[in-house]
């Protein structure tokens, strides 16, 4: 029996001890503290945006279709010279691996062909076009010259092509 009276003595004990002296009280969140104000002349409410001197913004009257008609025509605005990708055709005169012979070829039909010719790299070969048009029938016409000048291997691609926002309006 010693030992059951040592476990409720220590039962007992621990039931005093968990029972404070203090009653508990809920958690309370913390709160920020409200600002105060101590002043109420701190805002100035005397303001009027009627009194700013701003510019008068006005607004021309309509004319009417006779009065346009009336007035001489103004000079045309001026094309516009900024360069536009869009999807055009090229055509491809060859294809090599050698960096050397495209270079010579460049320069041999960009004379003969009398139009702009480049060399695009795509690995591991180096193709030289010419031309950059926006239809098709154009690029077919440099085909058919750049084949009686003795490129007969030469055909249209469709690429993605720089050109001048001016030359797309006349399109």
């Amino acid at each position: 029996m010693p030992k059951r009276q040592a476990i409720l003595l220590a039962a007992i004990l621990l039931l005093i001890g968990c029972a404070g002296t203090k009653k508990s009280r809920p958690t309370e969140r913390p709160t920020s503290p409200e600002p105060k104000v101590q002043s109420t002349n701190l805002l100035n409410e005397d303001f009027d945006p009627l009194s700013l001197k701003e510019p008068e913004f006005r607004i021309p009257p309509k004319k009417s279709p006779e009065e346009t008609e009336a007035q001489p025509a103004t000079a045309a605005p001026a094309a516009d010279t900024s360069l536009v990708q869009v999807v055009g055709y090229q055509v491809q005169i060859m294809q090599t691996e050698e960096a050397s012979l495209a270079r010579k070829v460049v320069r041999e039909a960009a004379v003969a062909l009398e139009t702009s010719a480049e060399i695009i790299f795509d690995s591991p070969y180096f193709k030289v076009r010419g031309g950059s048009f926006v239809n098709r029938y154009d690029a077919e016409q440099l085909q058919e010259l750049a084949a009686s000048k003795g490129y007969a291997g030469a055909w249209v691609v469709r690429t993605t092509i720089k050109v001048r926002a001016s030359e797309l309006e006349r399109q």
